[in-house]
């Protein structure tokens, strides 16, 4: 019997959401060692990081087009990228409650102060940094269990919009007489 048969391999959306979540652990914490001083770049930084787990999600659905002989509906496509999604997001969750609550829990209150700074050198007024200030305070929460919660069901959201978009373009009906 063959050892890779269909019966034995892993499923694209599990296989991709272990090793997308291996490396996306690893640029968490090359971009959590090396924080910027400045916001902008640390978000730019972000959304970089971001793109690699998109990438992931491709590389997720065309695998699972090709295991289907080439084929592959826009379901069939879902249905792995949400294994590999609701992985990685639970990757991305249970590091950042760990680095954020153990490793390194004077984190976001570096990153405050430092976004602090950085408006202070651009010359904005104080009142406006203190509101921005306030804004942060409010929107920024230490990780509990809720919020990690709470945050791992509005990216498995936010990821699944992204996905049914990749798997629209990613997805080859077949034809319905054959080719």
């Amino acid at each position: 019997k063959n050892l890779m048969s269909n019966e034995s391999r892993m499923s694209p959306g599990a296989k991709f959401g272990l090793i997308g979540g291996l490396v996306y652990v690893v640029l968490l914490i090359i971009l959590y060692s090396y924080p910027p001083f400045n916001p902008v770049t640390f978000a730019f930084y972000k959304f970089l990081v971001y793109l690699v787990v998109l990438f992931f999600l491709v590389l997720c659905a065309r695998e699972q087009r090709n295991h289907q002989g080439g084929y592959a509906t826009v379901r069939d496509l879902m249905r792995q990228m949400l294994i590999a999604i609701v992985t990685l997001e639970l990757f991305y969750a249970t590091f950042n409650y760990i680095y954020l609550n153990l490793i390194e829990p004077d984190f976001l209150d570096n990153l405050v102060n430092n976004t602090r700074l950085w408006l202070e050198s651009k010359g904005i007024p104080e009142d406006q940094i203190e509101a921005q200030m306030e804004q942060i305070k409010v929107s920024r929460a230490r990780p509990n269990l809720v919020n990690t919660i709470s945050g791992i069901g509005v990216w498995i959201v936010i990821d699944s919009l992204f996905a049914f978009i990749i798997a629209a373009v990613i997805k080859r009906e077949k034809p319905p007489f054959g080719e």
